[in-house]
C-alpha cells in the first residue's frame, strides 16, 4: 500500500545516489534505479513527480543507448502509462505508436512486447472514443495471437474480451453477447469456470444483456457470479464489491427499490472502508443508494446522505 512505498522512497534515493557516484548518473544501473524511483513515487499517486523523472530517464537513455535500445522502448513505453494514467491519452498514443512502429520494425510484428504496446495503443484509442480504430487494432492482435498461439490460448481469449469490450461501448450488444458467451463456454471448458477470463466475460456479459433491457438475465448472471469472485477473489475485492453494485442496479432498473436499497446499504460501509470515502464508486453507490431511498419514501434519511456526502462528490464527481 501507499504507507510500504512511502518508506520504500527514501531508499531507493539512497540506491539512486549510490549508482550516481559509483558508476556515473548516465550509466545503465542508476538510470534503472531512477525508473524503479519513479515507479514508486507513481504508487503513491505522485504522477507529475514519476513523469518527469521517467521522461528525463527515457531521454537520457535514448541518447546514450540509443533510440532503438530495449530499455529506450521500455522506457518510453512506461512514460505513456504514466500520462494515460494522468488522462493525457492522445500524448500517450503518439508515444505506443512510435514504440510500435519500432518494436515491429526491429523485432518483428509477432514479438510479445510488440503485442504488448499495441494492446496498450488500443486502451489508449479507447480511451478517447476512437473505437474504430481500437477495434482495428484488437482485431489484428487476436488474428496474430489466433495465429501464433493458438484459439483457446488464455492471451487470445482475454484480447477477444477486449475486443468484445470495444464492441458493445459501439452499441453493437446483441453481437457482444454472442460473442461473449462463446468465449465463457471456451475459457469455462480451458481454463477452468474460476478463471479470472471465465469471470470478466460472465461479468461482461451480465451488463450486455443490461445494455438489452434484459435485466432479469442480467441478474440472474450476476447472482451466479457473485459466490464465485468471493471465493476466488474475496468478499472484499473491486470486482467483488463492483459486481455488489452492478446487480443493486439491475434490481433498481426492474423497480425492486427497497430490495434495491438494502443491497446498497450493506455496500456502502464497506466500499467506505475499502476504497475511502472519496472514491468515485463508494459516492456513486450514495446517489444510488439517495435515489432509492427517495422512491420508497425514506426522503429524510436520502436527504441526510446527499448532505454528508455533496462535499466530497463536488471535488471528486464536480458540480
Amino acid at each position: 500500500d501507499q504507507k510500504n512505498y512511502a518508506e520504500a522512497e527514501p531508499l531507493m534515493r539512497e540506491l539512486v545516489a549510490a549508482h550516481t557516484r559509483i558508476s556515473g548518473a548516465e550509466k545503465a544501473p542508476a538510470l534503472t534505479a531512477r525508473h524503479d524511483l519513479a515507479v514508486v513515487l507513481l504508487k503513491q499517486d505522485r504522477d507529475a513527480e514519476a513523469e518527469a523523472l521517467i521522461r528525463e530517464v527515457a531521454a537520457t537513455h535514448s541518447r546514450v543507448f540509443g533510440p532503438e535500445a530495449v530499455d529506450t522502448l521500455g522506457y518510453r513505453q512506461d512514460l505513456a502509462l504514466v500520462l494515460m494514467t494522468e488522462g493525457r491519452h492522445a500524448e500517450a498514443e503518439r508515444i505506443l505508436r512510435d514504440v510500435a512502429a519500432i518494436r515491429t520494425r526491429v523485432w518483428g510484428a509477432e514479438h510479445p512486447d510488440t503485442l504488448k504496446c499495441r494492446t496498450r495503443l488500443a486502451e489508449a484509442l479507447d480511451s478517447q472514443d476512437h473505437y474504430t480504430a481500437a477495434e482495428a487494432e484488437l482485431q489484428d492482435l487476436v488474428s496474430i495471437l489466433t495465429r501464433t498461439r493458438g484459439a483457446e490460448d488464455r492471451e487470445t481469449l482475454t484480447h477477444h474480451t477486449l475486443l468484445i469490450d470495444i464492441l458493445c461501448q459501439q452499441g453493437r450488444y446483441a453481437e457482444g453477447e454472442r460473442r461473449y458467451r462463446e468465449i465463457i463456454a471456451t475459457a469455462t471448458r480451458v481454463l477452468g469456470p474460476e478463471d479470472m477470463v471465465t469471470l470478466s466475460s460472465r461479468a461482461h456479459l451480465a451488463a450486455a444483456l443490461s445494455h438489452l433491457d434484459r435485466e432479469p438475465e442480467a441478474e440472474a448472471e450476476l447472482r451466479a457470479l457473485l459466490p464465485l469472485l468471493e471465493r476466488v477473489l474475496g468478499a472484499e475485492a473491486h470486482e467483488t464489491l463492483l459486481t455488489r453494485l452492478n446487480l443493486a442496479k439491475v434490481i433498481g432498473a426492474q423497480n425492486r427499490d427497497a430490495e434495491a436499497a438494502g443491497l446498497l446499504r450493506a455496500l456502502v460501509p464497506v466500499l467506505t472502508r475499502v476504497r475511502g470515502a472519496e472514491d468515485e464508486q463508494t459516492l456513486k453507490c450514495q446517489e444510488r443508494l439517495a435515489a432509492h431511498l427517495t422512491h420508497v419514501n425514506e426522503d429524510a434519511a436520502a436527504l441526510e446522505i446527499c448532505r454528508r456526502m455533496l462535499p466530497a462528490a463536488m471535488r471528486v464527481l464536480g458540480p
